[in-house]
């Protein structure tokens, strides 16, 4: 196991008896000058190669490198779980309120985030992209008949429950009725989102749609006067 660059400030003392032997448990003891606060940790054990039986229960921070998958893992009082260090593992930080579940999922003021990442509260940011390359898409095909089915939707004014804000939008349950492709039901709540962004191409098409119209009744109202 490689240890570099972590601990700035720290004075690093490694006790080590034997290297020779394989399995050997040995002892890693950190001792702090600056900054505070300064002591001596003596609890950071190191097995190199196996999931170690004993100590029963395990100490909080006792370390063990896994051979098999190449990983360390620290034993967690929290959890009462072997987890892995700075890998993909289960982990919950309560008090920055962000939290990861065994599905991957990560949530920030949520606790049981359905998507890959979830926020509950704003996000702020300079711009978001999405992937929408063509070499990424297949079946595609021009839409349709969008005037209609954009004049299906109903913009409504509204106040959120949670904290009275005042907001415009659309109710997901209506746009589920139009286009359910921008529709996701929360597997643990079965509250339900909309995908706004991708309502563009409706409207740019229900704009190109209209726009034919117009140039159709200027057309027809350039010949009447023609014919006056």
């Amino acid at each position: 196991m490689r240890i570099a660059g972590v601990f700035t400030g720290l004075a690093l003392f490694f006790v080590c008896p034997c290297f020779a032997q394989t399995n050997q448990t040995y002892s890693l003891s950190i001792a702090t000058y600056y900054p505070s606060p300064s002591g001596v940790y003596r609890n950071l054990r190191l097995f190199p190669t196996t999931q170690p039986s004993v100590p029963v229960p395990p100490q909080a921070g006792t370390l063990f490198f896994n051979l098999t998958d190449n990983n360390v893992y620290v034993y967690k009082n929290l959890t009462g779980k072997w987890e892995t260090v700075g890998g993909t593992g289960v982990w919950t930080q309560n008090g920055a309120n962000i939290n990861n579940t065994n599905t991957g999922n990560v949530g920030i003021n949520i606790g049981a985030p359905s998507e890959k990442l979830e926020v509950g509260g704003n996000i702020k940011a300079v711009g978001f992209y999405y992937s929408s390359d063509r070499a990424l898409k297949t079946d595609i095909r021009p839409l349709g008949n969008s005037l209609a089915m954009i004049s299906r939707l109903e913009g409504v004014s509204f106040r959120w429950k949670k904290d009275g804000r005042a907001d415009i939008g659309l109710a997901a349950q209506d746009v589920e009725k139009v286009y359910p492709e921008l529709v996701s039901t929360d597997p643990h709540s079965g509250l339900k989102s909309v995908e706004y962004g991708n309502l563009v191409a409706a409207l740019i098409e229900s704009v190109k749609e209209q726009q034919k119209q117009i140039s159709q009744l200027r057309a027809e109202v350039d010949e009447l006067k023609k014919n006056r």
